[in-house]
């Protein structure tokens, strides 16, 4: 039987990650007091939800550039982070990525600095574009998913609303599954209707457990029907 991978990330992942952004036409955001994050203009919050659910969404919405204001806080080990709305990973991941289809937005440098907003850290970080979705989750083959919003059929021509789902936070191997439209095209994206989740290839999957990763993305292997 094929199959496929889900990933997802620990919400404390994000959770204070000691980066502070500029964004274009923008001065810099001033260092964050008790970590708390500027309220930006809310009309950047669908382009949020557009960019996760695997929508393209355009890199000018993106920080152009980030600045460490905790050392203790940034990295910390971590191989992956949040520039605004967009994920970025380090130069290991980014090693594994740059070998497959990870969607139309794709990879491109991000500069990080110190907290002179001037001089580059040490490590090359890249911003991930994404934008690649699928439809081919199976809900009602999924052992451990939960409906979130009963979708809608269409009415008079219009279209209908999909359901939205989440997954059980401590699911197992195996308990999602997929028809076999997951095996075509890019190797990372998104499923529509299914929320903080991304999915990877076969290939892309076995590598990043390969390289060592597989903790980071919280990966867990799932079911194609064919």
């Amino acid at each position: 039987m094929k199959r496929i991978w889900v990933c997802s990330f620990p919400g404390e992942l994000f959770d204070k990650i000691g980066l502070r952004h500029k964004y274009r036409g923008e001065p810099w955001e001033e260092p964050y007091k008790h970590h708390i994050v500027p309220q930006r203009n809310v009309d950047a919050l669908p382009h949020m939800e557009r960019y996760m659910q695997g929508f393209p969404v355009s890199s000018d919405l993106f920080p152009e550039a980030s600045a460490v204001y905790s050392k203790a806080l940034f990295p910390n080990g971590r191989p992956v982070s949040m520039a605004g709305i967009a994920y970025i990973v380090n130069a290991q991941i980014e090693r594994v990525f740059r070998a497959f289809d990870i969607g139309p937005g794709g990879m491109a440098p991000y500069p990080i600095y110190e907290g002179d907003e001037k001089t580059p850290i040490s490590e090359p970080w890249w911003i991930l574009g994404l934008g690649a979705q699928k439809r081919s989750l199976l809900p009602e083959r999924c052992a451990k998913i939960r409906t979130i919003v009963e979708g809608k059929a269409g009415v008079e021509g219009k279209a209908g609303k999909p359901s939205i789902y989440r997954m059980w936070p401590t699911r197992r191997d195996d308990d999602l599954s997929f028809s076999a439209d997951a095996l075509a095209g890019a190797d990372l994206w998104a499923e529509e209707g299914l929320q903080n989740a991304l999915m990877m290839s076969d290939a892309l999957g076995n590598r990043v457990i390969e390289a060592g990763l597989g903790d980071a993305f919280q990966i867990r292997p799932a079911l194609v029907v064919e």
